[in-house]
């Protein structure tokens, strides 16, 4: 625990360092950046109406109100004290290192196994320094993306620790995953990804059970999110920006993939119950993008494209997992190597998740330097 709260506090401590060119316009009651005093002001108005708004000043934006209950429960302690504008306010210059220190604890949490405990700290700081995160993680900015990305993270995290069949983790993999969806879609492709394994294991190991915990963690979140916190246009807008009925069929459907696996895991022909389990699996995930071929519709639009510092980085990772993979002939480390690629494919047509691909750099250098400090350790032994 106290590993934890050091790196915690480490996050939080470097955000605020590496930010200290915004302060001044903090202290002069300004927020980071427009959307950022939008945000606020959207929950003012909320406040005043007895109730969340989607719609302020005449705008609706396509956020989810994820990040305003979390705002409103920040503020809500000394409101009471300093009134709702100032309260609200502090919870914004707070929220960035808040998030900040979230992030660094969520990838510490997903290399773990991987890295020595010691150095759990540099992905947290690496992290920071990404092209761009500072805009969204510093003090001031009122941005869903840091803590999305930090739940992504402990969702992947959660998963890998459940691979070996611990459907606590399982659940708790779900649940973190729900969560990010609700603050923001976009990360659906990654909480995906960190599943698709527990499928691939089941190959092998019966691990339905498993399975079916991480289903009903990310169904349980969602379906509470979409009830509490519909779109403008209602429970059934096909929104696939924000939470909508989109994501709760996804939910649902994993939810019976899961169920189907558990019926197959008995069947006596391993090669027929292997067949059986990836088409069921992949008919569900091929129904659900036929039902909304919105979905893909955004994708198809390619307009942006990752500026060279994040393709050094999504390089240097895919370069290291792809080593790891041949020198320890592992598939998990291909895997990696092959998810980073994809992340950097879709930033090309959807511009948060170059972050994201990025984001893979500085959660595998504590792995790296991880080795790097045994080789070092180990060379000087044989030296002497």
């Amino acid at each position: 625990m106290r590993l934890w709260v050091w790196i915690f506090l480490a996050g939080i401590g470097a955000d605020i360092v590496f930010a200290w060119h915004g302060m001044a316009a903090l202290c002069a009651g300004h927020l980071a950046d427009p959307d950022s005093a939008l945000r606020i002001a959207r929950i003012l108005a909320g406040i005043h109406q007895g109730h969340l708004v989607n719609t302020v000043n005449g705008v609706t934006p396509e956020w989810s109100r994820a990040l305003d209950i979390l705002l409103w429960l920040l503020a809500a302690p000394v409101a009471v004290i300093i009134g709702w504008p100032r309260a609200l306010f502090a919870a914004g210059v707070a929220l960035g290192p808040l998030c900040a220190g979230c992030l660094s604890v969520a990838l510490g949490f997903a290399i773990r196994p991987f890295a020595e405990d010691r150095l759990l700290w540099t992905a947290g700081i690496a992290a920071l320094l990404l092209p761009g995160m500072l805009a969204l993680a510093a003090p001031g900015a009122v941005h869903e993306h840091v803590l999305a990305l930090a739940l992504t993270a402990a969702s992947i995290g959660c998963a890998n620790r459940a691979w070996r069949g611990r459907a606590g983790y399982g659940f708790l993999a779900g649940i973190t995953g729900g969560f990010a969806v609700w603050l923001s879609p976009e990360t659906t492709v990654f909480i995906l990804l960190g599943m698709l394994p527990l499928l691939l294991r089941w190959l092998d190991k019966p691990i339905a059970g498993t399975i079916t915990a991480t289903a009903s963690g990310f169904i349980d979140v969602i379906g509470f999110a979409w009830m509490v916190d519909p779109g403008p246009s209602g429970y059934f807008a096909l929104d696939p920006h924000r939470l909508s009925i989109i994501y709760v069929v996804l939910g649902i459907f994993l939810l019976l993939a899961g169920a189907a696996l558990w019926q197959l895991q008995g069947f006596s022909r391993p090669a027929l119950r292997r067949a059986a389990g990836m088409t069921v699996c992949a008919g569900f995930m091929a129904g659900w993008l036929l039902l909304f071929p919105q979905l893909l519709a955004g994708v198809a639009l390619a307009g942006h494209w990752p500026g060279l510092p994040e393709a050094l980085l999504v390089a240097s990772a895919c370069v290291y997992a792809a080593w790891r993979a041949v020198a320890e002939r592992s598939r998990f480390w291909f895997y990696i190597a092959l998810c980073a690629l994809l992340a950097f494919g879709l930033g090309s047509c959807v511009a948060p998740l170059t972050l994201f691909a990025a984001a893979a750099f500085a959660w595998l250098l504590p792995a790296a330097l991880s080795q790097l400090r045994a080789r070092v350790r180990n060379g000087g032994m044989a030296g002497t």
